[in-house]
């Protein structure tokens, strides 16, 4: 049982050493799709309001 989980980990490991840079790109743009509205609402009601007030 423990060669299938050491022989798991290895093929995740090699798969991902070579995930391909056009893959990682993609994913850091679907990252940043889902981030973009707390940031806009962090912006808009916390950093702005900071910066009047100071």
């Amino acid at each position: 049982m423990t060669t299938m989980k050491t022989a798991a980990a290895q093929h995740s490991t090699r798969v991902a050493a070579r995930t391909p840079k056009r893959r990682r790109a993609t994913d850091l743009r679907t990252a940043l799709i889902f981030i973009a509205p707390a940031l806009v609402g962090l912006i808009a009601f916390y950093l702005v309001p900071t910066i009047r007030g100071l």
